[in-house]
């Protein structure tokens, strides 16, 4: 699946950064996206060797399936061999983690520090703080929120002497969350968050689908246990679980309301680890009654392992679909292709937040002068509207003003493409057609130019 989908709108960012010299990189983050930086430069140096979709991502998919066997040694070591394949299945299997272990954005590598840090946290013996502060400082520096992490893992531990840890890494974060701060505008679009809302992106990240029973489940199980005794694995499988869930949750949703809204889906990337945790545990701590036969025991992993498929099979299947990663290019330039002819007009309007959309538009129409543009605009500050004059298939050039037949590329529905549309309108223009495609609206219009 890695190679099947085209590069999405985030992903196209992604290579377009990469594909800077580094003077010119640091001049464009100085503009935009300076929170990932470290990622840029890492994606930078890595396309040197290739710049192919599937090399572009293969390094998400390596991180991802590091932290599938990082999760399952962390699970085996706390409660035995059966944990630790119903954690490792738990996590392969999560919508989320499949999704990000095939797109060129630092989620995956992010996630694999967080759970070596949670690896650390949990080990037996005294914490190794070097290589906490390492790990965390490389996972901060490709994931901001990761610092919420650190703040659950001080939860976990609850000792003074891992405050010291939890200092060096916010100093290590500040840089880049004044970084953020600054640019804020680029997170204009998430909304502020509600409780209701806060408990749907929660739902999303933990448990998509019929997992949110599983995983319910697992817990009351847990709790059970606890109860029962003995306590000490059963409350602190529970209590490590559910911090490195909530505790994300509960900061991010504080920081959208006292600084700028960020709680989003994909910050939350240590929920599913929490999730396939839990689920573990239940397989390496429950006791089934005595009465019950032997080989019941044996028998419950497996009866987890294949609720976890049953439960997180439709949403897997989704993203097995053509283009899940996001806007259709492809299909917009096929479009393009065999509607529009030389001398229509194109533009492709953006809001600042949606950078990396007419890198996608110009690369997959072939189009090599306009994606020229597009990457000699980054340094500076890359135009909200491109304006282009159709010369033939594939090719194109800057030209400003309506023109007969002007076909107008926008991401979905959103301000910046209701906008352009009523400009057309007032200028006489009329809409002949709209073709709502994935992430993308292709309209055609036909304008009063002679």
């Amino acid at each position: 699946m890695i190679g099947r989908t085209t590069l999405g709108r985030d992903e196209m960012a992604t290579w377009e950064f990469a594909q800077l010299s580094l003077p010119n990189l640091v001049k464009a983050l100085g503009h935009v996206d300076a929170v990932l930086a470290p990622y840029y430069l890492f994606a930078h140096l890595w396309t040197s060797v290739d710049d192919g979709a599937v090399w572009l991502r293969l390094p998400s998919a390596i991180a991802a399936a590091a932290a599938v066997a990082v999760a399952a040694r962390i699970a085996d070591r706390a409660w035995g061999p059966w944990a630790g394949a119903v954690t490792g299945t738990a996590l392969a299997l999560h919508p989320t983690v499949v999704a990000e272990a095939v797109q060129a954005r630092p989620y995956a590598a992010a996630l694999l520090c967080c759970t070596l840090g949670t690896a650390l946290v949990l080990a037996d013996g005294p914490l190794r703080r070097h290589r906490y502060v390492v790990v965390m400082a490389v996972g901060i520096a490709l994931h901001l929120f990761a610092i919420a992490v650190v703040v659950a893992h001080l939860v976990i531990v609850r000792r003074r002497s891992f405050l010291l840890p939890v200092a060096v890494l916010a100093v290590l974060a500040l840089p880049l969350a004044l970084a953020a701060h600054a640019q804020r505008i680029q997170v204009i679009y998430i909304p502020v968050p509600t409780v209701s809302s806060a408990l749907d992106v929660l739902r999303q990240m933990a448990a998509p689908g019929d997992l949110q029973w599983l995983v319910l489940a697992a817990v009351l199980v847990l709790a059970a246990t606890a109860l029962r005794g003995p306590t000490g694995p059963a409350l602190g499988a529970l209590g490590s679980c559910a911090a490195l869930v909530l505790v994300p949750l509960v900061l991010l949703y504080v920081a959208s309301h006292l600084l700028a809204p960020v709680l989003n889906p994909r910050y939350l990337i240590t929920a599913p680890l929490g999730v396939a945790l839990a689920v573990g545990a239940v397989a390496g701590l429950v006791r089934l009654p005595g009465a019950w036969p032997a080989w019941s025991r044996t028998l419950l992993p497996g009866v987890l392992a294949v609720a976890i498929l049953v439960a997180v099979a439709p949403a897997v299947r989704a993203l097995h679909a053509p283009r899940f990663a996001g806007a259709d290019f492809t299909t917009l330039a096929r479009m393009l292709a065999h509607r529009a002819d030389p001398g229509d007009g194109l533009q492709v309007v953006i809001r600042r937040s949606q950078g990396g959309m007419p890198a996608g538009v110009a690369y997959y129409t072939g189009d090599d002068a306009f994606l020229a543009d597009v990457l000699r605009g980054l340094p500076e500050s890359e135009p909200l509207v491109y304006e282009r004059r159709i010369t033939g298939p594939g090719a194109s050039v800057a030209e400003p003003g309506l023109k007969r037949t002007t076909w107008l590329v926008a991401v979905g529905a959103t301000q910046p493409g209701t906008a352009a549309v009523a400009r057309l309108r007032a200028s006489g223009c009329r809409i002949l057609a709209h073709h709502p495609l994935p992430e993308l609206t292709l309209y055609k219009a036909r304008c009063p130019v002679s």
